[in-house]
């Protein structure tokens, strides 16, 4: 029973919340969550950073919100492609580049903020820039209903 009531607990509250400026992190099931962007979030402004979950859309919709995808849920689209696909293409690009970046992070892993926000700006931030002209000209090519077009459109 001490299982299942922790899991019904689990369910039923947010896990994790810290609040820094912008900055919140919540962890719930979608109800929770549904009810945390009618309440919570009505007034929020800055960046979201959210996974794929659709309820996130009406926020990103406000016109102080910019919503940023993970790079994690990001790779992890392409990779899927990458352990199916024989012949290197499209998915294996994207995951070149978003390795460029994760070996950015493991370099810079324990420095300071600043350094590493300077790293950034410098190092991931071309890549980035690159990466975004990369999905904006391949999406125009690939259908949108494709593995590949989901992976794009994320």
């Amino acid at each position: 029973m001490k299982n299942y009531d922790s899991k019904l607990e689990t369910d039923r509250m947010i896990k994790e919340k810290q609040h820094n400026d912008n900055y919140i992190l919540e962890r719930g099931t979608n109800v929770v969550r549904k009810w945390r962007l009618r309440t919570h979030w009505a007034h929020y402004e800055g960046i979201l950073q959210t996974d794929g979950y659709s309820g996130y859309n009406q926020l990103s919709k406000q016109e102080k919100v910019i919503r940023v995808g993970c790079f994690a849920h990001c790779r992890r689209k392409y990779m899927a492609i990458v352990k199916t696909t024989k012949t290197p293409g499209k998915a294996h690009e994207a995951v070149r580049m978003i390795d460029q970046l994760y070996q950015i992070e493991t370099e810079i892993r324990g420095q300071p903020a600043m350094d590493r926000k300077a790293a950034r700006q410098a190092r991931a931030k071309p890549i980035l820039d690159k990466f975004k002209t990369w999905v904006d000209q391949t999406i125009l090519g690939v259908p949108t209903e494709s593995v590949l077009g989901h992976a794009l459109a994320y």
